[in-house]
């Protein structure tokens, strides 16, 4: 017997976000030091550059949100001394 499942109400979507990502990040994702990798091996800086520019045109970021209503508040404090 086959269920089908119900898909989560995510409430909201937002879209046309803007996202800036420039090389060091994409090449520190990748696990290298952007200051010595430009110095070892700029030909490696140059396809990272690439691969973000070509990358960056695919891209289409959304957030899917939803609000919840707060029913209750616990609060423990400890006091330090």
């Amino acid at each position: 017997m086959k269920r089908e499942l119900d898909a989560p109400d995510f409430g909201r979507e937002l879209s046309g976000l803007l996202i800036e990502v420039d090389v060091d990040q994409v090449l520190r994702a990748q696990g290298a030091d952007p200051g010595k990798l430009r110095a070892r091996q700029p030909r490696a800086v140059d396809l990272a550059e690439r691969a973000l520019r070509e990358g960056m045109q695919v891209l289409a970021p959304r957030v899917l949100c939803r609000s919840f209503t707060v029913q209750s508040v616990l609060h423990v404090c400890q006091p330090l001394r």
